[in-house]
């Protein structure tokens, strides 16, 4: 096999012919241009993307589709382990406190930031009452210093600064005050 001749060495230049909803978008298409980018509108609704590949005599080498839902931003919390780190294996939603520290991370999904993080505007609330983050905004950290028994709720909403459309809010419960020794 003659890696001179691979797909890979190539890539750039084939003609690639983009199709939204059926439409060929012509700033996109064209010689080389094998990447494609769509911002979605203010109402989204499915849309099919489509694009063509051809050699730069006109040879099709082939088509493919894929349809585009679009999703409304969300929440999702994790622990972030003072040892391991995020622990993205997990989204809680509920969790038990057995030490005397949780802290939780806040990941966005779904929103369009452009690559500006500091346009997302996260207001944390414990049992309904605006609380302040520490250093790190999409990160909270609780603590239980008196050993106290009981449960909170803690919620988040998320806001775009820039594009005002985009929120999200989300909450989870916490019980605290729980020892990891089991009662015989």
């Amino acid at each position: 096999i003659s890696t001179a001749n691979s797909l890979t060495k190539t890539i750039g230049s084939y003609i690639y012919i983009w199709k939204k909803d059926g439409d060929t978008i012509t700033d996109f298409s064209g010689y080389g241009k094998n990447t494609f980018t769509l911002r979605g509108t203010i109402i989204s609704r499915p849309f099919n993307i489509e694009v063509t590949v051809k050699t730069a005599n006109g040879v099709s080498l082939g088509t493919t589709n894929v349809t585009i839902s679009p999703s409304a931003p969300q929440l999702a919390f994790y622990e972030n382990n003072p040892l391991l780190g995020v622990l993205y294996n997990k989204n809680i939603s509920n969790f038990t406190m057995y030490n005397k520290e949780l802290s939780i991370a806040a990941v966005p999904f779904f929103f369009n930031t452009g690559g500006e993080p500091v346009a997302l505007d996260y207001k944390w609330t414990m049992n309904g009452k605006s609380i302040d983050s520490q250093n790190d905004p999409s990160i909270l950290t609780v603590r239980n210093t008196e050993d106290e028994k009981g449960s909170a709720t803690v919620g988040l909403t998320l806001r775009n600064t820039i594009k005002t459309l985009q929120s999200a809010s989300r909450s989870m419960s916490i019980t605290f005050g729980q020892n990891n020794q089991i009662s015989l």
